[in-house]
């Protein structure tokens, strides 16, 4: 009867910690635009020029806990052999605030400036990490 007991009560705390975990978990809106107003997209964009001056990322992660890092990774997946097949271009990393508190929300944008030839044509995406962890991948392409 113990065992059943004890059985019955862990199963609970499992739930109980799940249903916590589940509801802190951070949460990540982002969008690719060429167009900003501080930190904040003025629409999403998934198609640009190769004359596009600066490509941006706006991102809102909520739930974030103080001091969390956030990754962003630029990759050129397929630029018709201008560069290797998923080449690492850029990333730049950005640290919540330590004065805020769990639960917060984080905005911010990545941004990446044409090159000098301009853009290569092709697919890229830029992967957006939370500490070590993808939580999200943003696709577009240049025409």
């Amino acid at each position: 009867m113990k065992f059943f007991i004890r059985c019955i009560l862990l199963s609970f705390i499992l739930l109980a910690s799940h249903a916590m975990f589940a509801a802190t978990a951070p949460d990540i809106k982002a969008m690719a635009t060429d167009k900003v107003t501080g930190d904040e997209a003025v629409g999403e964009k998934n198609v640009f020029t190769k004359n596009t001056p600066v490509i941006y990322i706006t991102y809102e992660v909520s739930n974030i806990k103080p001091g969390q890092h956030i990754k962003g990774v630029w990759i050129a997946e397929e630029t018709n052999n201008v560069a290797p097949a998923n080449y690492q271009i850029d990333e730049k990393a950005v640290v919540a605030p330590t004065n805020g508190k769990a639960g917060d929300v984080l905005v911010g944008k990545f941004s990446l400036s044409k090159p000098p030839a301009g853009w290569p044509v092709g697919k890229y995406r830029v992967d957006i990490y939370l500490e070590q962890q993808l939580i999200k991948s943003v696709s577009f392409t240049v025409t």
